[in-house]
C-alpha cells in the first residue's frame, strides 16, 4: 500500500525528477496493496478471485509487469502486510526478498538496479501501548532488519523510514500515508539518498 497510494501524490517521482532535471525518466507504479515480495496480496494479484488464484499466481503476475515495462531501476518497498498477525514469518520474507532480487533482472531482460526502502513506520496513536501493537512493532522491527542486511549484503542503497518523524498529519490511521505523509516521505528519501534538498514542494 506504501507504494501503490504513492501514486496519488507523486512527490517522489518529483523530487527525483527535479533532482534530476537532464535525465529522461519514466515512472511506472506496480505497487500492490497489502503483498510481499513473493507476489501474495490478501487482495489478489490477478483478475481472479483473491485467495481462489492457483500457486505462484501472484509472483507470476509480478515477473509478467516486470517483463512488460522492463524496469532498469526498482524500488521495493515491503514489509507493512509480512509484519501483520497473519503475515509471513521473517524467514520466509527473507527468502522471497532475496529472490525477487535475483529473479528481476531475469524478467526485466537486462541490469536491473534497486533502491530498497525499510518497512513502514507504525504511528503512535493514542493507547498505542497495549501487547498486540508492541508485537506487531517487534515483527516490523524485525523485517526492517532483513531488509537493512540484505541491502548491505548486495551494495543496494537503503533508505530506514523507522526514523520518519512522527507526525500525526501523516497518516490517516497509523499505518497509511496522507498527502502531507507522502511528502514528508519523498523529503525523507531526498535526505537519505544524499541528494541536496530541492524546492519541489514549493508553488503550484
Amino acid at each position: 500500500a506504501l507504494i501503490e497510494r504513492e501514486q496519488y501524490d507523486g512527490w517522489i517521482e518529483l523530487a527525483a525528477t527535479t533532482q534530476f532535471p537532464d535525465r529522461n525518466v519514466t515512472f511506472r507504479n506496480l505497487g500492490w496493496n497489502a503483498d510481499t515480495p513473493a507476489g501474495e496480496s490478501r487482495n489478489g494479484l490477478s483478475l481472479l478471485q483473491a485467495g481462489l488464484e492457483p500457486p505462484e499466481e501472484g509472483w507470476r503476475q509480478l515477473q509478467n509487469q516486470l517483463a512488460t515495462y522492463k524496469p532498469n531501476v526498482v524500488i521495493l518497498g515491503y514489509g507493512m502486510a509480512a509484519s501483520l498477525a497473519k503475515g509471513s514469518s521473517v524467514e520466509k520474507f527473507q527468502a522471497d526478498l532475496v529472490r525477487l532480487l535475483d529473479d528481476a533482472p531475469k524478467s526485466a531482460g537486462g541490469e536491473v538496479r534497486f533502491l530498497i526502502l525499510g518497512t513502514p513506520p507504525r504511528f503512535d496513536r493514542p493507547g498505542d501501548n497495549g501487547e498486540e501493537v508492541k508485537a506487531h512493532r517487534e515483527r516490523l522491527a524485525a523485517i526492517d532488519k532483513v531488509l537493512q542486511e540484505t541491502a548491505a549484503k548486495r551494495n543496494i542503497p537503503f533508505v530506514a523510514l523507522s526514523d520518519l518523524e512522527k507526525n500525526a498529519a501523516y497518516t490517516q490511521n497509523d499505518i497509511h500515508f496522507t498527502g502531507e505523509g507522502y511528502k514528508a516521505l519523498a523529503r525523507h528519501i531526498e535526505k537519505g539518498l544524499g541528494w541536496k534538498a530541492g524546492a519541489w514542494d514549493k508553488g503550484d
